[in-house]
């Protein structure tokens, strides 16, 4: 952390880049958890931020070995996993290698061990008895054989053992080991007697390794490396912490709220701490009774001065003061965090106020808080729990388990102990390096690097195998092309519309499809449908069309009742005779309640019905997004700004060499019930909204005459049978909605009604194929695949509507003939890029400046709220309850939840994302020469890198050392399957990529 700051305010802005930057969850973007640490590589930067918020940095040694042992994890992934971290010298002792021997270590690490465990697993269990499991059958022949014939050469004696450790071993030690001390009779050495004198040697080996290694307290990193936290040391919550926490929870939401608070805060405009210090002189009964005999005099002081005065006043030095203030900040760092989105002017905040502010408010409250504590001696008797992992020994636990360690590594590797009494010192010393140098962190490192390169390779064996023989076809018009957002979840929405006919070409593109404006609509609030990084300048209204301007009023009336209502209810229960009224008459909610309980489709179905009998706002709506000829001051796009628009998608995915007579643009969102995660479903590239207005509004450009003439003029031909058609995709129920079709020609009805067909048929296909991650669903068709998904969007205690990104590993920027028919189990953003059509590289400098930061926050996010949910994620759903119509809290008072609930993210592998990009190296480097964002996340290994190369089917990989490496060893190819139904149905599990028969 920084440690020279010029004063408490550079501290203060120092502090908020710690904090999450996750605004209301209304709107939820996905971002990078620990994007403060960008500038940092990666495992070091993973490292610290788990020191600092008190997190995991990687998963458990013991999940890493579990992959390992069920093959997600090979021999060979961590052998380049190996070199990758300069482990590749070819030092060779006992006849194995170093990197054998250091495997053994890494799959045989287990948690830290207490005397009673150890016991168990050696006696009870019989660990001195009989091999691991997983040791090969060959293995153990060859440890039993070079034992006998080495147990008559060992050239030095059992080595002395440190009265200290055998002190402690004495309970464990096998009674006959002193036999071994003399004589050897090797006829007589069986299992037991050799895995004896290993064990022996194994725990003689640690107590010198530990001994050596004092300074370093290596052992002690088993359990969770990176639970040493310099700034959040406490296990359990103070007392004064609790009571302060509960008060400034309840004040802070109330403070920001926007529409769900019981206690209504006047003069919010003053700002936090005036209001926190007007509210504590009103003798009133809201406050709790630690506050009621507490005042505090701010004498004119600025929060910065309050939090100087305090401070200083409690004993905190100018060195300790940063690390002391994150520190306090980060006990509620959800609050702390939304408070300092309020004070940047994040919108959908009901009050701003300052990070200042809020610090100074909890030092107060800590000293009213001691104040109370110190007089009435509240929570002195009560039981403070203690880990039991604290009582215990910590060098009786590092003796325990690196011993242990020791045991049953050699085992792996095939060296016993009179083997090891046969070396000299030299290979001894060796051997106590190697040890002693793979630490917890290096295991880890080297762990994870592994796990994802099985996943990066398994890719591009994909890919290659799949282009091996790939011999350009005669080219087939297409007779209608779908444009999707880059969603990874319209991979498998793609994959089964273009299993339907060759004559359906699919693109991918950011689901904002260039449209970045801010949009009126007749019912909801100005919002911004683009990226959360651009700054609309572009206004688009919803107006009646002719005719139906009065429905249209009638419908948003009956909104606004349904609204008034709803307040009513809130805010006039609050007596007596009212709220019982109110009770009584809410009997009758039973009903709706329980249909849509009991079978959540119906409700569904009749929405439906009434959508098609009564007013559809998208029937009866116009949008208007261009500039009128009689006022061109208005901030609508001009004719030259939509031809540009359209003209940037043709070129970037390719759609300018072969339009088809039908060009559907397809957004996406995400609708369910119940759900206050619902944004977070939806599109990333509409700023965390649904992506209903931007394909409309691009298809209605696309189709303007004179925007087809203006892109004429600089050589781009848009044929005049060309429709475009803009389309809607909900991932959640699958169902698709197409807008403005009676624009549609006479003459491309038939075709669109063909597609309307075959759009069914692949939805129904996609539902069944996400049906098979939900547990205990078990439907056998595609008619009750939709009829499920459905069902579950509008249950409303389904917490898992859908999983969202989940699963999401890959990003491809390139020709959709390179991944076409490869199945990428819904894994993969799949953006559509052109290296022939792009010259000068400006369309993929573009394209990369949207994706790298949208995708690699998507990514980043489920990557780290999956490996520690508590700390970066926000915990089960099921207790969840939303607070001040902003953001969610675990039952009825805590931390604000920032990041994804574990319902989204329990299927996921925490792999950073594999970016693979149709282009040349060349370019690549040109390009994060141009893009700092690009560099540093390339560099730093925030994402991980691959190019493809069309002459000769090749793919390079940046590597640790940021040089491009050839990726090896893909020959073995891929297995090829008729159809993707045929390679999901019945299966639950991440699945293997697989080839699709054309």
């Amino acid at each position: 952390m920084k440690k020279n700051f010029k004063d408490l305010k550079e501290i203060i802005e120092y502090i908020s880049h710690y904090l999450p930057s996750q605004g209301p969850v209304r709107t939820f973007i996905h971002h990078n958890t620990l994007h403060h640490f960008e500038n940092q590589p990666f495992f070091e930067a993973v490292e610290n931020a788990g020191q600092i918020y008190d997190a995991q940095a990687y998963l458990s040694e013991a999940r890493y070995q579990s992959e390992y042992f069920t093959g997600r994890i090979e021999n060979s992934d961590l052998n380049k996993s190996f070199d990758d971290f300069d482990y590749s010298e070819p030092d060779i002792f006992l006849n194995i290698s170093n990197k054998r021997f250091l495997r053994s270590l890494l799959v045989t690490a287990p948690p830290r061990l207490s005397y009673e465990t150890l016991r168990w697993k050696l006696i009870e269990n019989r660990e001195l008895e009989f091999f691991s499991d997983h040791i090969f059958k060959k293995t153990i022949n060859e440890f039993l054989m070079t034992e006998r014939a080495m147990a008559a050469k060992a050239i030095s004696p059992i080595l002395p053992l440190d009265s200290s450790y055998e002190k402690q071993f004495s309970k464990l030690w096998p009674n006959d080991i002193s036999s071994f001390h003399d004589k050897v009779n090797i006829e007589d050495l069986d299992n037991l007697k050799l895995l004896n004198v290993l064990w022996h040697v194994s725990i003689q080996l640690a107590g010198i390794t530990l001994k050596d290694d004092k300074e370093r307290d290596l052992v002690p990193e088993y359990d969770s490396p990176n639970h040493i936290s310099s700034y959040i040391h406490e296990s359990k919550l103070s007392t004064e912490e609790e009571l302060v926490n509960t008060y400034l929870i309840k004040f802070t939401s109330a403070f920001l709220d926007v529409g769900l608070s019981h206690l209504s805060i006047s003069d919010k405009e003053q700002g936090l701490l005036e209001v926190f210090l007007s509210h504590l002189k009103n003798d009133t009964n809201i406050r709790p009774s630690w506050l009621h005999n507490f005042s505090y005099d701010k004498n004119s002081r600025s929060s910065i001065q309050i939090i100087e005065d305090i401070t200083q006043e409690i004993g905190v030095s100018k060195q300790e003061l940063s690390s002391f203030l994150l520190r306090k900040s980060l006990i509620l760092k959800g609050w702390a965090g939304l408070v300092h989105q309020s004070e940047i002017g994040v919108v959908g905040l009901g009050a701003q106020a300052t990070l200042s502010d809020f610090i100074a408010v909890r030092l107060i409250l800590e000293q009213a808080a001691r104040l109370y504590i110190a007089k009435t001696g509240y929570g002195k008797n009560l039981i403070q729990e203690v880990d039991p992992l604290d009582l215990m020994n910590r060098d009786s636990s590092a003796i325990f388990t690196l011993s242990y360690h020791l045991f049953k590594a050699f085992q792996f590797s095939g060296i016993g102990g009179y083997q090891i009494l046969s070396l000299d010192q030299s290979k001894l010393n060796l051997l106590y390096n190697l040890i002693s140098d793979f630490s917890t962190i290096k295991r880890l490192r080297i762990w994870q690097s592994a796990y994802e390169w099985n996943l990066y390779s398994r890719t591009a064996s994909a890919i290659i195998s799949k282009n091996k023989n790939y011999k350009e076809k005669e080219t087939i018009k297409p007779k209608c092309q779908i444009v999707c957002c880059i969603d990874d979840r319209e991979e498998s929405f793609r994959r089964y519309i273009e299993e339907i006919s060759p004559e359906y070409e699919t693109f991918g593109t950011a689901g904002f499809f260039g449209v970045d404006a801010e949009f009126h609509s007749i019912y909801e609030s100005p919002a911004a449908f683009c990226p959360v990084n651009v700054v609309p300048t572009h206004k688009i209204d919803l107006v009646a069309k002719s005719g139906s301007k009065e429905r249209l009023l009638g419908l948003g009336k009956a909104k606004q009742l349904q609204s008034d209502f709803s307040v009513f209810l809130e805010t006039h229960s609050r007596s007596l005779i009212r709220g019982w009224l109110l009770a009584v008459g809410g009997i009758l909610a039973l009903v709706p309640l329980s249909i849509s309980t009991l079978s959540p489709r119906w409700p569904h179905q009749f929405k439906r019905f009434l959508k098609r009998m009564l007013v559809n706002p998208n029937d009866e709506t116009a949008l208007v997004y261009a500039q009128d000829a009689d006022h061109p001051e208005d901030t609508r796009f001009t004719l030259e700004e939509m031809a540009l628009r359209v003209r940037a998608l043709l070129m970037t995915t390719g759609l300018i060499k072969n339009l088809a007579p039908l060009v559907v643009i397809t957004g996406h969102g995400s609708f369910s019930s119940n759900n206050p995660y619902r944004s977070a479903y939806d599109c990333g590239a509409c700023g965390g909204r649904p992506g209903r207005v931007n394909p409309r509004v691009f298809a209605l450009m696309a189709n303007r005459k004179d925007v087809r003439e203006f892109l004429l003029q600089q050589d781009i031909i848009i044929p005049t049978n060309t429709h475009f058609l803009g389309a809607f995709h909900n991932t959640c129920t699958d169902e698709v909605e197409y807008f403005d079709t009676e624009e549609i020609p006479d003459t491309h009805l038939k075709l669109f009604q063909g597609l309307q067909k075959d759009i069914e048929i692949a939805r129904s296909k996609n539902a069944l194929e996400r049906c098979r991650r939900f547990d205990e669903v078990q439907v056998m068709n595609e008619k009750e695949a939709l009829a499920h998904v459905e069902s579950r969007a509008h249950h409303i205690a389904q917490p898992r509507p859908e999983y969202g990104h989940a699963t999401n590993a890959i990003c491809f920027v390139g020709r959709r003939s390179i991944t076409k028919n490869i199945f990428f189990d819904r894994r993969s953003f799949l953006v559509s890029y052109d290296p022939t059509v792009d010259k000068s590289s400006e369309s993929l400098k573009n394209i990369l400046k949207a994706v790298i930061p949208v995708c690699m926050g998507i990514n980043l996010e489920y990557f780290f709220s999956s490996l520690d949910n508590q700390r970066y994620g926000a915990g089960s759903k099921l207790p969840h309850n939303v607070t001040s119509l902003l953001g969610l809290m675990t039952g009825y008072c805590s931390d604000l939840r920032t990041g994804l609930p574990a319902q989204m993210v329990e299927i996921h592998e925490p792999t950073r994302l594999l970016f693979i990009l149709d282009t040349t190296p060349e370019v690549v480097a040109k390009l994060m020469m141009q893009d700092p964002v690009m560099d540093r996340a390339v560099r730093n290994r925030w994402i991980s890198l691959m190019i493809y190369n069309e002459l000769d089917n090749s793919l390079e990989y940046y590597g640790n050392n940021n040089e491009l490496q050839t990726v090896k060893d893909v020959s073995a190819g891929i297995r090829t399957v008729n159809s993707s139904l045929e390679w999901v149905v019945g299966k639950k599990e991440h699945l293997d990529f697989v080839a699709i028969k054309s």
